[in-house]
């Protein structure tokens, strides 16, 4: 989520840093190269254990590797013991665990390992347009220095042994703990900076998601500008439901950005109560760099890549949409904010969107269309099917944060 404004992310730091080939910034060849696919500002990446080959997240708010329920069946494993696990989203799941799972990523045969069992995709699939068959965690990535190429859509891991860094960016401690935190500061508007403890997540699609009481302590509802309550996407546990709104700037490394968005929490029960620590720094703003996750070591490296002065945007329609039906090209409207543009159209929740501009939307994405929906001033013609009746309805996209 991108909020446009003319004059994005300001660097602390010289024009040359951009202009370095970032093939220099490691002093040693990767032992593996793969490509990954971005959605919904997750990491994307083919694995294949046993017979199957599934499309698995990179996810380092996983402390270990997750794979899904269903494949697990598939693949005749033996789970082990079901407890339940909270995560973001208000319903609990029951996780099981299996023993000397082997996945393979490109040529790279990872060592076998325990994995945890979860319901991922029959949560998940409908939000993100897309089959999940796991979560790559941290029991892998810590094992790696895994560089993120956000621009080229590419995954470099380097032996952690020989890695050296010797490029221009900057070099960010973390303090890991079977998770990785990071201190990041926030300027609510007309107010002073305040700092906080985040979970560094590439699997979380906002910038910032502010747990409830580093909320309340610094009282940053009331001053985050353009604050809707809305749904902001999924987790293991569903629906995910926030309020968001922007900050003035916040600094993270020595890089000054502005204008993020941050989803701030108000929960009293579930993960986004906890005081353990401040929320998480999610994709949405970590993909404006490079980055090198050197966990094992305690820190990341931060390189600004092309997109770096990239405005912060969301969603201007006022529709949440999810992806259903087998092949995932069947859109309905789960929510609309009240005001909208898309409320003032009448769309109304459970409608089904059937064409987006005069094309089916079966020729759509959930990604693609959702992106449809990020242009202020846009206009979007929209076919609309609810019970027997398909309407013709036109909305004018605007800014709504």
């Amino acid at each position: 989520m991108k909020l446009p404004l003319s004059t994005g992310i300001i660097p602390i730091m010289t024009a040359s840093l951009l202009a370095f080939d970032a093939a220099d910034a490691a002093s040693v060849q990767p032992v593996l190269v793969v490509p990954f696919e971005l959605n919904s500002n997750k990491i994307y990446l083919e694995a294949r254990v046993g017979s199957e080959k599934r499309w698995f997240i990179l996810d380092s708010g996983a402390p270990v590797t997750f794979l899904d329920r269903e494949l697990a069946v598939a693949l005749g494993l033996d789970t082990k013991g079901d407890s339940e696990h909270a995560g973001l989203g208000a319903t609990p799941v029951e996780i099981g665990a299996a023993t000397g799972v082997v996945l393979q990523l490109g040529k790279l045969e990872l060592p076998a390992r325990d994995v945890q069992i979860m319901p991922l995709d029959a949560v998940l699939r409908r939000f993100e347009g897309r089959a999940v068959g796991g979560l790559v965690g941290n029991d892998i990535i810590s094992s790696y220095v895994i560089e993120i190429d956000y621009e080229r859509n590419l995954l470099r891991w380097y032996d952690p042994s020989t890695f050296e860094y010797r490029g221009p960016g900057k070099e960010v401690p973390v303090t890991f703990e079977g998770h990785a935190f990071i201190r990041a500061r926030l300027t609510p508007p007309g107010r002073p900076p305040v700092e906080g403890n985040f979970l560094l997540d590439v699997g979380v699609r906002n910038a910032f998601m502010l747990y409830a009481p580093f909320v309340r302590k610094h009282d940053l509802l009331p001053d985050a500008a353009h604050t809707l309550f809305v749904t902001v996407g999924c987790g293991v546990g569903g629906e995910v439901r926030s309020y968001v709104g922007r900050m003035q700037s916040c600094e993270l490394g020595g890089f000054g950005l502005e204008q993020p968005i941050a989803t701030l929490s108000k929960d009293a029960e579930g993960l986004q109560s906890t005081d353990q620590y401040d929320g998480i720094l999610g994709a949405e703003l970590l993909k404006h760099f490079k980055l090198y996750l050197d966990f094992s070591r305690n820190r990341i490296y931060l390189e600004p890549s092309g997109d770096f002065r990239q405005p912060f945007e969301f969603d201007m329609s006022g529709l949440f949409v999810t992806a259903e039906g087998a092949d995932l090209r069947q859109f309905q409207v789960l929510r609309v904010i009240d005001g909208s543009p898309a409320s003032a159209a009448g769309i109304r929740e459970g409608d089904e969107i059937v064409a987006v501009d005069g094309r089916p939307a079966s020729e759509f994405n959930l990604e693609a269309l959702r992106n449809r929906f990020v242009e202020a001033g846009k206009q979007r013609e929209l076919a609309v099917r609810r019970g027997a009746q398909t309407l013709q309805v036109r909305i004018t996209l605007r800014k709504l944060v």
